[in-house]
């Protein structure tokens, strides 16, 4: 990415803006980026998980000097002095002066005056003048006189409950550990982002990383498999210096391995750097 004028695409008076890279309609970790001065480079493997910047690009391209052509300084063709076929003067066939058939002047039918049959009398079934059967006095049982239920209650459920749903540690390979970030954002968290690089160093080895936030005060739990014996460096970052905590919300964030917690915070300028190792 360049910036002739050397400000990046980032983030003051002049926008908010970034970039990211996707693979196949994914997004690819790590490869995206918005505060910078004259360039930055990232690059990526298609068949590998594991992420590094780039070098410098390799082409440069700069704008052409001119346009090829110049503009036409009048139209091709002039504009037609007059229509080619003069309008019709008048309407080819004069209309009908009177309907083509007069209307009937009455009905083709007198209409019937009276009901073809005359109404019944009377009901044809008289009603009748009692139910058919008499109500039950009572009821057909009478209630059960015991004071309990007739069947006792089962002492216990017939299928015990599920010990406990699994997590993301059953994911993860017998030489791995389970590392959970977590996420707490602020009023903004489209300034919010984090990246987990392999090594101390920030961004020599990106494991994974993160930008898009776009719910406020909303919890995020985000878990990693990493393999042992190694040292790896988490880097939480606001774009405008102000932190995920406090003046604008009450965002905050925290890792753990295996469950241990290691690390919260929240209360920061522009980034915040743990490294640790496993």
């Amino acid at each position: 990415m360049n910036s002739p004028l050397a400000d990046g695409i980032c983030c003051g008076e002049y926008g908010n803006g970034y970039y990211k890279g996707f693979l196949n309609g994914e997004p690819i970790p790590g490869f995206e980026g918005h505060d910078f001065k004259s360039s930055e480079s990232k690059q990526f493997a298609a068949d590998d998980a594991t992420f590094a910047p780039s070098f410098e690009p390799t082409t440069t391209f700069a704008p052409s000097v001119a346009p090829t052509k110049e503009a036409s300084i009048s139209p091709t063709d002039g504009p037609s002095p007059s229509p080619t076929d003069a309008p019709s003067p008048s309407p080819t066939d004069a209309p009908s002066p009177s309907p083509t058939d007069v209307p009937s002047p009455s009905p083709t039918d007198d209409p019937s005056p009276s009901p073809t049959s005359a109404p019944s009398q009377s009901p044809t079934n008289a009603p009748s003048q009692s139910p058919t059967n008499a109500p039950s006095p009572s009821p057909s049982d009478a209630p059960s006189s015991s004071t309990s239920p007739s069947d006792a209650p089962s002492p216990s459920p017939t299928d015990a409950p599920s010990p406990s749903p699994s997590t993301a540690a059953d994911r993860c390979e017998s030489e791995e550990e389970l590392f959970l970030l977590e996420i707490q954002t602020d009023h903004f968290p489209q300034e919010s982002s984090w990246v987990l690089s392999k090594d101390s160093v920030i961004g020599n080895v990106i494991m994974a990383s993160e930008s898009n936030f776009t719910s406020s005060s909303t919890n995020y739990k985000i878990p990693i498999c990493l393999a042992r014996n190694e040292t790896y460096s988490l880097e939480m970052k606001d774009n405008m210096g102000d932190g995920i905590c406090c003046q604008y919300g009450e965002g905050w964030y925290s890792f753990s391995m295996n469950g241990e917690e290691m690390k919260t915070g929240g209360d920061f300028t522009h980034y915040d750097v743990t490294t640790f190792t496993i």
